[in-house]
């Protein structure tokens, strides 16, 4: 979707589709024949686009065969998920994992051999179509996010290039306060308190902090946000913390 005349005649059509919708709705479903539409989103959803050329590409035979890569750093296990661009029901593909299976993406997808301190997160990494159909969803997309900019501090702290960040380092960011497995059935290792971690997020990203009480489940919490990163930590007052994109 790089032509804009393209993605104003989707929008066209996603329009046009709403209103068959509200028509099926008014005409088919007792008790909403009063039904109004409130809105739309304000533009058409983009499922891919342009997409690295990194030093691996992932490919669908790894989502479907739960591939466990060396330098893993994202876990996931949402199904292969490709919707018919042309409306046939014949194109609509879906490949789902055994039960209690999950996939992993690896590092060097993020990154390619071509150009150095790039790093490429979301859903626009290294991968053929239908293996990206089943990573291009919020949860993992953000995931990747995470994994990058772990990668990305990692790198600037040892002064290392994207390339050479050792994967060990990026999964000692992510820490469980627990103690429990951590990225991709490693042992997480705590390596910063609540406080460490506030300090050098509010350094980097210019954060706010935010008393949350009941975020995410937890009596009470510490919120930092970023305006400019998106980045999130969220921590039991006093204890360790998580770090999560979103």
């Amino acid at each position: 979707p790089t032509d804009p005349f393209d993605i104003s005649e989707a929008e066209r059509i996603g329009r046009e589709q709403a209103r068959e919708i509200m028509d099926f709705v008014h005409r088919y479903m007792p008790g909403f024949e009063n039904a109004k539409l409130a809105f739309t989103g304000p533009e058409i959803g983009r499922r891919s686009s342009r997409q690295l050329k990194g030093a691996y590409t992932l490919q669908v035979q790894d989502i479907l065969g739960a591939a466990k890569f060396p330098d893993a750093v994202v876990c996931n296990a949402y199904p292969v998920d490709i919707h018919s661009p042309t409306g046939d029901p014949k194109g609509n593909l879906h490949g789902h994992l055994k039960a209690g299976e999950y996939y992993t993406i690896p590092y060097r997808a993020l990154y390619t051999p071509e150009v150095k301190n790039l790093l490429v997160a979301g859903r626009a990494i290294s991968s053929d179509f239908a293996a990206q159909a089943a990573f291009r969803t919020t949860p993992c997309a953000g995931a990747i996010g995470h994994a990058a900019g772990a990668a990305a501090a990692v790198s600037a702290l040892e002064d290392v290039g994207p390339r050479d960040v050792a994967v060990g380092a990026i999964r000692d960011v992510f820490v469980s306060p627990q103690g429990d497995d951590g990225a991709c059935g490693t042992k997480a290792k705590p390596v910063a308190t609540l406080r460490q971690a506030l300090e050098l997020a509010a350094g980097c990203y210019g954060a706010k902090i935010h008393l949350a009480r009941g975020f995410y489940g937890l009596d009470s919490t510490l919120r930092l946000t970023s305006e400019h990163s998106g980045v999130s930590v969220v921590a039991e007052a006093g204890g360790e913390c998580i770090i999560s994109g979103g």
